[in-house]
């Protein structure tokens, strides 16, 4: 049962394979939705191996679960990738710039077994550049954001700078080119927001749910991700990093869970301090449970695409503001 999701959308996959008529194997997967957020209307998934790929394009509506069906996947080593369009699919082109893109999975696809896979796809950030021309002919050229926060977070002294809405390359740590922070939260009721000037949030979360859908909101931000659109988000090795040193300015009564994304899988931890550093080994694909019951990370994770810091419900809506103040990934 899952009791959280996967930053604002979540795209499953399960993938079986089935012969064509000229006898090539071929895959066939089913798409999975829980909750089209409210700016996409179209999806594009594409399957590819070393020398064959498909892509699977899909007209969605805004706030609906669907099942889509792709065709003609590609078998053996297969890399999924998925992106998504505020416009309909027939009005995306080659030079569209998708609105929410993802980290690519790569899966082993056979014809002998249903191989689950998990496509995490985020908000594309994107800013504008405008030149105003002085007198004397001086020009000055300063970057603006393309959609101004409109967030009410209280913005802490210490918060982590933001660029519209990018943080540099300082944060998370040297080793990493940075990226756009953004906010996720059920669609339950909860709420979430991040400042475009400071890493700060503010939401509700709303109670509890018997199934686990209203999990509460939170913020993020993406490891490896240039500033210039149309910012593909990559995956990021952590190889020699012993795991999360972290600040925050206050944790909300109903708690504050740190998780970092990796190969499609996210793992979470407990926060109980206001700052301290989490090893790897505390992390937990259900770190909800008491004890956790999932999958533990067994070391530095390799294919890491994000970090989120989550408000988790509990038995009443809790309104929550705090900022980030220190994330780096500790040696």
């Amino acid at each position: 049962m899952f009791r959280r999701a996967l930053l604002v959308s979540g795209v499953a996959l399960a993938a079986c394979v089935s012969h064509t008529e000229n006898s090539e194997l071929t895959g066939r997967a089913s798409l999975a939705i829980a909750s089209v957020p409210s700016n996409v209307s179209c999806i594009q998934v594409t399957g590819a191996t070393s020398n064959r790929s498909s892509t699977d394009s899909f007209d969605v509506t805004a706030g609906q679960s669907t099942v889509l069906e792709l065709n003609s996947v590609p078998t053996g080593t297969v890399t999924f990738t998925g992106a998504a369009f505020a416009i309909s699919c027939a009005g995306v082109t080659a030079a569209s710039t998708p609105d929410w893109t993802g980290a690519p999975v790569t899966a082993v696809i056979t014809s002998t077994s249903v191989t689950p896979i998990t496509l995490v796809l985020t908000p594309n950030g994107q800013t504008a550049v405008t030149v105003d021309f002085e007198d004397g002919g001086v020009t000055d050229a300063a970057s603006t954001c393309a959609n101004p926060s409109t967030c009410t977070a209280a913005v802490a002294a210490g918060a982590i700078p933001l660029s519209c809405g990018y943080a540099a390359a300082t944060v998370p740590g040297s080793a990493t080119p940075g990226g756009y922070t953004f906010s996720f939260n059920d669609t339950g009721g909860s709420t979430a927001c991040v400042d475009s000037t400071a890493f700060c949030a503010s939401g509700s979360s709303v109670a509890q749910n018997p199934t686990f859908t209203n999990f509460g909101g939170g913020v993020g931000v993406n490891l490896n991700q240039p500033s210039a659109a149309p910012s593909p988000i990559d995956s990021l090795s952590l190889t020699g990093t012993t795991g999360i040193s972290y600040a925050v300015s206050n944790i909300p009564a109903d708690g504050l869970r740190l998780s970092i994304e990796s190969g499609g899988t996210s793992y979470c931890a407990n926060l109980t301090s206001v700052t301290g550093t989490v090893p790897w080994a505390d992390f937990n694909t259900e770190c909800f449970d008491t004890p956790p019951t999932g999958t533990a990370l067994t070391g530095a994770p390799t294919a890491a695409t994000n970090v989120e810091f989550l408000v988790p419900s509990s038995t009443t809506t809790e309104a929550w503001s705090f900022c980030v103040e220190t994330l780096t990934f500790a040696l």
